[in-house]
């Protein structure tokens, strides 16, 4: 979920450059992009206010499924438009970590003992952030141009991630059924 945490984020601003070019305002990308920004802090606050009343009507694993599922659909709409209209798309962004990330952390912490508990999150945090890298790594070594982003460039590496994103889901729903993920009670 880091990853796809992310890629909105990194390709966002390309993305919405590309968009407004359709139409001859590219040079509003970085105010457009501070918009979206404050706009989607805005509606994750909102996120995170109905996030325990989903967890009780969904339980624990179909939340997480439903939240990394929304991030894949994020990633699969920049992916096959770049029509301005998918850049509200964007004001998404960070709803599925609003979702998730606090029952994530909830759910951990009680099975590490107290002096290891910053260890181990500092190292899944890395091991995250590592994987994401190496993705980008290989995906900046797919990109076609220096500099600017192409829009062919940019549905295509978005569409592998999409890809790699469902089949990382169904992975992770064909998992949530054989472990428990609720303690028990």
């Amino acid at each position: 979920m880091y990853g796809f945490s992310h890629l909105p984020f990194v390709f966002g601003q390309p993305f919405i450059r590309t968009s407004l070019d359709q139409l001859g305002l590219a040079a509003e990308a970085p105010l457009v992009s501070g918009v979206v920004t404050c706009l989607m802090m805005l509606l994750s606050v909102v996120a995170s206010l109905v996030a325990p009343r989903l967890r009780l009507l969904l339980g624990l694993p179909v939340l997480l499924l439903c939240a990394f599922g929304l991030q894949i659909a994020l990633v699969a709409a920049l992916a096959v438009s770049t029509s301005v209209l998918v850049i509200g798309v964007l004001l998404l962004r960070i709803v599925p970590d609003s979702l998730a990330y606090p029952f994530i952390i909830a759910r951990i912490q009680p099975l590490l003992a107290s002096n290891t508990r910053a260890t181990y999150l500092s190292l899944k945090s890395l091991a995250g952030k590592l994987v994401f890298a190496a993705t980008l790594l290989l995906a900046a070594t797919t990109a076609q141009n220096v500099g600017l982003l192409p829009a062919a460039d940019l549905h295509r590496i978005l569409g592998v991630y999409a890809v790699g994103g469902v089949l990382c889901l169904a992975g992770l729903a064909i998992w949530a059924r054989r472990v428990r993920i609720s303690p028990p009670a």
